[in-house]
């Protein structure tokens, strides 16, 4: 697991991701933007990005995000996002 504080006025990209980003905002906020969504993340907002999106993150109005994120990848990832309805 890895600890991700975000200071104010950053912002990042990740393109084309080959795992599962699972993220866990502990306080603060953020702004992702996936498949062309923006969407405010903020404290206890769990987010679930899904491989080969590229999305794109900045410090939301709280001027800072103090989160928590995992990483996964594998055959059995496809069949969990499948049953959630989140593949295309």
């Amino acid at each position: 697991m890895a600890v991700h504080t975000i200071t104010k006025n950053h912002k990042g990209a990740i393109i084309r991701p080959k795992y599962l980003s699972v993220r866990y905002i502990v306080s603060g906020s953020q702004y992702v933007k996936c498949n062309g969504k923006i969407y405010l993340a903020e404290q206890h907002d769990l987010m679930l990005m899904p491989p080969d999106c590229d999305y794109f993150y900045a410090t939301g109005p709280d001027g800072y995000c103090f989160q928590r994120s995992i990483t996964m990848k594998g055959t059995f990832i496809q069949q969990i996002l499948s049953h959630l309805g989140m593949t295309n």
